[in-house]
């Protein structure tokens, strides 16, 4: 998958934002996120994430440059710790970095039937 000129990396973006959370997509849909869109503002949250997949389920990763904002985006969200190492060498399916509006619109039905996989 191309970027646009002046888009970040995804290595990049593993490398400046090394603190990763993964939430379900499910945890996503509706004006929720837009909620957690507006709790990140401030934050050092990167201005895009990536999906994978995990358990056969899609998940968002959201990447923060700092340990204490990630932390405190676990404490409201939940979700799980990523490893932006080792996490992409078990999943084949890290391959699609979104913009961060992008996936208020779409959920794990409608990536699945763009064919969004890897």
């Amino acid at each position: 998958m191309g970027r646009r000129r002046g888009e970040l990396s995804s290595g990049t973006i593993d490398r400046k934002y090394p603190h990763q959370i993964i939430v379900p997509w499910s945890a996503l849909s509706g004006g929720y996120y837009n909620f957690i869109r507006y709790f990140c503002e401030g934050l050092s949250v990167a201005p895009r994430g990536h999906s994978i997949v995990k358990d056969d389920e899609w998940h968002y990763v959201f990447c923060f440059r700092d340990k204490a904002d990630a932390e405190k985006f676990q404490t409201r969200f939940g979700g799980e710790r990523f490893d932006p190492v080792r996490g992409h060498r078990f999943n084949p399916c890290r391959t699609h970095h979104l913009h961060k509006l992008s996936i208020c619109n779409r959920g794990a039905a409608s990536a699945a039937s763009a064919g969004w996989s890897a």
